[in-house]
């Protein structure tokens, strides 16, 4: 994600974009998934290319994951990136808990540093 956002920063659109678009899905559909475990949301999981989460996902979730694809829009980037923090805090604490572990809510807080510091640069769209 700070990847994703350095990027945004200097107007890598395209590769921004294809951050969050194809490298970080893969991570961002095991942690729907291990949340959807950890909570006992809708039985089943995704089959063949993740058809059928909307089947599988907990509607709370899935209005979650809107806004977390990014348009090739440079304005729109940084609200994506957002959007995709947002849902790592809403749904880490409870795979965190199902496994045993303590979920400490300053995790992301380096990633909320990063981004404010990279706004106070002026060069976000």
């Amino acid at each position: 994600m700070v990847w994703a956002q350095k990027k945004v920063t200097r107007g890598e659109v395209w590769t921004a974009a294809g951050c969050l678009n194809s490298f970080l899905r893969p991570y961002l559909l095991t942690l729907v998934e291990a949340y959807n475990l950890a909570t006992g949301a809708p039985a089943g999981r995704p089959t063949y290319e993740d058809r059928y989460l909307e089947q599988c996902t907990a509607p709370e979730v899935l209005a979650l994951l809107q806004g977390c694809a990014a348009p090739y829009d440079g304005p729109s980037l940084p609200a994506s990136l957002n959007h995709v923090r947002e849902l790592m805090e809403a749904l880490a604490p409870a795979v965190y808990a199902k496994r045993g572990l303590a979920w400490d809510p300053a995790a992301l807080e380096g990633i909320r540093r990063v981004y404010r510091e990279m706004a106070g640069t002026g060069y976000l769209y």
